[in-house]
């Protein structure tokens, strides 16, 4: 099994998700960054659920979304979400030192 893990942000459960978590975990070791409402994942084999608050530096996402300005039709809280994602995925790569992620 390759070592580099596939690393899924997402937030809130989904049915999508579990079967994602299920195919993608029989040949790759997966990690699911996510709110509560996902722990449950990490019964699956080969699947690692990090809740996200328990990764990411909150005080420098909330400095940044002080100058957070969502230019788009799309509701601001979700717009916010795709850009902490990239705050998260970064946190999760030199907290767990892995040099890569899928």
């Amino acid at each position: 099994m390759d070592k580099t893990p596939v690393v899924i942000f997402h937030n809130g459960e989904s049915n999508y998700l579990k079967i994602n978590c299920e195919i993608t975990s029989k040949n790759n070791n997966v990690v699911v960054i996510s709110d509560s409402e996902n722990k449950h994942l990490d019964k699956i084999d080969n699947v690692q659920f990090i809740h996200y608050e328990d990764v990411f530096d909150k005080d420098k996402a909330d400095h940044y979304k002080e100058f957070f300005v969502p230019y788009n039709t799309v509701e601001s809280k979700g717009v916010w979400l795709w850009y902490l994602r990239v705050f998260v995925l970064h946190d999760y790569l030199i907290k767990s030192k892995n040099e890569k992620i899928f």
